[in-house]
């Protein structure tokens, strides 16, 4: 069995993004298949209710501002061209309101792996509180940077004692543990691996992520077989596989802020595509336009 765990700033960032719903549906997948079980600590809980509702426009609201205040242009053009110009902006509107009701979508998603019978729920218990103060009055990874890190060393410590008595009691059972949170989680010497301060990383069995779709990609290769699976990552490998090498020999960097809409390899119209911000190459992710 695998053991999932995001910390708070993954969901919220999920929730923003609507490109993130094949990633999102691949969990919810995996949970109704009881092939994948999510941790989830009431310290994300909180924070994700509090912040959810702002969350939704908040990345679409800006633009919105802009194609409203480049409407004024329109008075410095001939009659002939308004027309078009106008069609053009408008037309971009509508994307951008049809790309906030994906992020509507996506929070409705997490909610489902929220209430999910394979979500187990991590409270804080009194020893947790109190061995959070310890590491933070010890300046401790997480606490180790000056700042308040309690909540974060919460969840972690909330993850140890899942990891440990999981461990006592199953075989055959895998941990990850992924944030993006590389300042208070990770190695000062690679962001990659957790710090050294985090012992329940040294285990064979608990992974450390700083990419929820990494993350994924493991456990399908381990537990997970693709034709089971939900869209996304089956199709992402795929194509990463059939598509041609980056010309920066430092190979190709996708980012979920930066693509476009073009025709899906996969069939089915429009999908959405992510560029390598070194060469430009596309990347299908395999979520189609509604």
């Amino acid at each position: 069995m695998q053991y999932l765990l995001f910390d708070t700033c993954i969901w919220l960032t999920l929730a923003a993004k609507p490109e993130s719903r094949p990633l999102l549906k691949s969990i919810l997948s995996g949970l109704n298949q009881n092939k994948l079980k999510i941790l989830l600590s009431d310290v994300t809980v909180e924070e994700y209710s509090r912040h959810k509702d702002s969350i939704v426009g908040k990345d679409t609201s800006p633009l919105k501002n802009h194609i409203k205040n480049a409407k004024k242009i329109q008075d410095y053009l001939d009659i002939s061209e308004r027309s078009a110009f106008l069609a053009l902006l408008n037309k971009a509107n509508d994307n951008i309101d049809s790309s906030a009701k994906k992020g509507v979508n996506a929070l409705g998603i997490i909610e489902s792996i929220f209430d999910n019978i394979n979500t187990t729920k991590l409270p804080s218990s009194a020893e947790i509180l109190i061995n959070a103060s310890q590491i933070a009055i010890k300046k401790q990874a997480p606490c180790h940077k000056n700042k308040n890190s309690v909540a974060d060393t919460v969840i972690y410590l909330q993850f140890e004692k899942w990891v440990k008595e999981t461990e006592a009691i199953k075989n055959n059972v895998e941990f990850h543990f992924v944030t993006e949170n590389i300042k208070d989680f990770s190695s000062n010497k690679d962001e990659r691996n957790p710090h050294e301060d985090l012992l329940i990383f040294n285990k064979d069995s608990v992974y450390y992520h700083i990419d929820p779709y990494k993350a994924l990609e493991r456990i399908e290769l381990k537990d997970i077989p693709p034709d089971e699976f939900d869209l996304f990552e089956s199709r992402l490998r795929m194509n990463r596989d059939a598509s041609s090498p980056c010309t920066s020999v430092e190979g190709h960097v996708f980012s979920d802020n930066e693509g476009r809409w073009s025709h899906s390899q996969f069939g089915g119209g429009l999908s959405w595509h992510l560029v390598c911000a070194r060469c430009g190459a596309l990347l299908d992710t395999g979520d189609f336009f509604d």
